[in-house]
């Protein structure tokens, strides 16, 4: 993963743990306005990062609708997904960032170069 794609898989993950704060004070039914940013934001997610995170189906937490206009959404099944997208999109960047880095050293005061080789390589 190139530096760039991990900065905006970041982006996402610091994006949905702030959903997710939303969501949390909401403890019973909420309406589609917050819904429906995160609907928008796995879309954009999904498009950069395909199967990064579960497909998200908003009609499995409808919960009820008022006046035909205003749907409610259960909160507590929408925190359940955001925990599972949140914890994948942290173990993705968990695995990216755990590479060991090795610098190669120089022993440019060796002055022999079989014997520079050597200890280089060891």
């Amino acid at each position: 993963m190139t530096n760039t794609e991990l900065r905006k898989l970041r982006q996402f993950y610091h994006s949905l743990r702030s959903l997710y704060a939303i969501f949390d004070e909401q403890k019973g039914n909420i309406d589609h306005h917050p819904v429906r940013v995160l609907q928008d934001e796995i879309k954009a997610l999904e498009k950069e990062f395909p199967n990064q995170v579960p497909p998200l189906n908003v009609e499995q937490f409808f919960s009820h609708s008022h006046d035909d206009k205003t749907r409610y959404y259960d909160s507590a099944g929408i925190r359940a997904y955001l925990a599972t997208a949140i914890s994948r999109l942290q173990m993705a960047i968990d695995e990216t960032t755990a590479t060991p880095v090795t610098e190669q050293k120089t022993f440019a005061f060796v002055r022999d170069s079989a014997i520079r080789g050597i200890v280089e390589r060891d």
